[in-house]
């Protein structure tokens, strides 16, 4: 099995990972079976943007003791192949997020957790959100909006108090952060066929940023997103009682997955 090892820049990690291309060895990326983060979710998250585009492969990561790591599995040395060989499947598709700013720069970035669009100065902002053309109960008013991938729900999500989601539900979670005054945000679960686009209103007094996984993007006047189908994601998770319960469709290894799934 050819494997390619990547890791978290911190020490332990990087130990970890000297041990692993030892007793493994180190595929280049581009050949190997898959690929196996060691770190926390940002790792993971990296190692999976490196995979888009042609010729994706799987991503399987292990968290150091530190680290929440809800992506990732538990890390050991001496059982690598065997767990690859027996690992679930998920295979997913990211956010694909169409963003112009202020001046009008386009730019379209993928995001595999959440899109969130955020208040860049100690103004609120103030957002116009429309799901497939209908606007969701006027201006939103406060720290910021965020879309969320069933993945991601877990997350930012969470802790702003959106809804958490069933891995294969096939919905996505758009929730207000710190919503003001008085008129009510209510955190929607939409089906992920859903358009969703954001408009900034008086961008340049309330100026917004995009933030996602790997991405920054500052000024932003207006964007769009939607599920990127044509981009397919896929983690393996280790194959243990707390994972049948959630809705895995696929068994199965390492080797390259054809058509993918949600």
């Amino acid at each position: 099995m050819r494997i390619s090892f990547v890791a978290s820049s911190r020490p332990d990690a990087q130990s970890a990972l000297g041990q692993f291309t030892d007793r493994y060895g180190q595929s280049d990326p581009s050949a190997a079976d898959c690929i196996v983060a060691i770190g926390g979710d940002g790792t993971t998250l990296r190692a999976l943007h490196a995979t888009l585009g042609p010729g994706a492969k799987p991503v399987f990561a292990m968290r150091m003791g530190t680290s929440v790591g809800f992506l990732a599995n538990p890390l050991r040395f001496n059982d690598l192949e065997p767990r690859l060989e027996k690992a679930v499947r998920y295979s997913f598709h990211p956010l694909r997020i169409r963003t112009e700013t202020t001046s009008g720069i386009r730019k379209s970035v993928l995001t595999i957790n959440d899109a969130t669009f955020v208040r860049q100065t100690r103004l609120t902002a103030k957002l116009l959100v429309s799901v497939d053309g209908t606007e969701c109960g006027g201006v939103f008013v406060g720290d910021g909006v965020l879309i969320s991938t069933p993945l991601g729900s877990t997350a930012y999500n969470r802790s702003a108090g959106g809804p958490v989601l069933p891995l294969n539900a096939g919905i996505l979670a758009l929730t207000g952060i710190a919503a003001y005054g008085a008129r009510p945000w209510a955190n929607t679960a939409l089906d992920d066929s859903s358009v969703v686009t954001v408009d900034v209103m008086a961008p340049a007094w309330r100026p917004v940023r995009l933030e996602t996984d790997v991405d920054e993007l500052s000024d932003i006047a207006r964007a769009e997103a939607t599920l990127a189908r044509d981009v397919i994601c896929t983690l393996l998770f280790d194959a243990n009682p707390i994972l049948k319960a959630r809705p895995f469709v696929e068994s199965a290894g390492c080797a390259p997955h054809g058509d993918g799934g949600k």
